[in-house]
């Protein structure tokens, strides 16, 4: 459990620190281990733009208690938006010990002032660093790939879905082979018709570790791949990229140093959000703050001409420009037949 006073020692810190470089100062609520009793202080990120502090299965009762301690020296909350806890409507029916979770975002709407709440889904970012990193990989390209997945949840399945999308080969494998049937289902069914790729249950982790050269493992059950699992690789070159917890047994993780032929990856997110965060120290200089709001009534050379832009659906008149509230490019106009027509100029 994440203590008051180290966390209001931290938080100075480094809102100290990041105020003498003028960079932003974002605190990162997390729920992503889900096995966790309490609370604790996950990783720090630091760029030239902003600093990052994160704060690991906060539950809502606790970011009450110090919400205001984060509001007073951060410059952003992001509020992990996805419910992955039980939520108990009685507190005095579980232990006491036991803490409500499921709806971070709607507690911090009450806490913090909504201008300061940045959302965000673990899971999304994660899946699409994931799918960066096996681009990256693949020379870029993951059309008539074979990968392997072990353990489609929420992360893994938006992986899979996601490289049958880009043309490649899914075996998915679950202990609950009920489950992965009905991912494997699922995803076939969403899948375009021009997709040739498919996924393809497997039905055990011997055969799912034989399918693929490459291994997506993406379960949060311990230990369970064991060496004899990893001996079922195809010969040559293979790759692990390990996106899960702690599903490789202590003794498959001492056996990947004398393969000399797998290619071992932990994933990092870093890139990825460090990519989402750095838009929202961006954002001031690149969009007006009105940007999305009404259509805005100008008055030019006397006349009133109207202004729409952030896909506001104009009217027969009115001028299509980048910003409503200072425009300086034209787009183009609506014409008396309501639609757009295309004039590009400077104002």
């Amino acid at each position: 459990m994440i203590e008051s006073t180290d966390l209001l020692n931290r938080l100075k810190i480094i809102s100290s620190y990041s105020q003498s470089i003028n960079a932003s100062f974002f605190v990162v609520l997390s729920s992503s281990n889900e096995h966790s009793p309490g609370s604790y202080f996950g990783g720090i990120r630091r760029t030239k733009s902003f600093i990052s502090l994160s704060l690991v299965n906060i539950s809502q009762n606790e970011l009450e208690l110090i919400g205001s301690l984060i509001n007073a020296h951060c410059d952003y909350v992001v509020v992990d938006t996805e419910k992955k806890h039980p939520f108990f409507l009685d507190d005095t029916s579980v232990e006491s010990s036991t803490c409500l979770y499921s709806n971070l975002l709607s507690s911090a709407y009450i806490i913090f002032p909504k201008d300061k709440i940045i959302p965000w889904s673990p899971s999304r970012i994660t899946s699409e660093s994931a799918l960066n990193t096996l681009r990256s990989l693949k020379n870029g390209d993951l059309s008539g790939s074979r990968i392997t997945l072990i353990g489609p949840g929420s992360i893994g399945f938006k992986i899979a879905l996601g490289l049958v999308e880009e043309g490649a080969s899914v075996h998915i494998f679950s202990r609950d082979i009920a489950r992965s049937a009905s991912i494997v289902s699922a995803i076939n069914c969403i899948k375009s018709k021009y997709t040739i790729a498919s996924a393809i249950q497997a039905t055990s982790l011997d055969s799912a570790f034989a399918s693929s050269s490459c291994v997506v493992l993406s379960a949060s059950a311990n230990n369970f791949i064991l060496p004899k699992h990893l001996q079922f690789l195809p010969r040559g070159s293979s790759t692990i990229l390990d996106v899960g917890k702690n599903s490789l047994s202590s003794s498959a993780l001492a056996l990947l140093p004398r393969m000399q032929q797998l290619n071992y990856f932990r994933l990092d997110i870093s890139r990825e959000l460090v990519g989402f965060l750095s838009n929202y120290c961006l954002l001031d200089n690149y969009i007006s703050p009105n940007l999305f709001g009404p259509k805005k009534c100008l008055s030019r050379f006397e006349n009133y001409v109207h202004f729409v832009s952030g896909g506001f659906p104009g009217s027969a008149g009115d001028l299509v420009v980048d910003d409503a509230n200072d425009p300086v490019f034209q787009l183009g106009y609506i014409s008396e037949k309501d639609e757009f027509v295309s004039d590009f100029k400077i104002f």
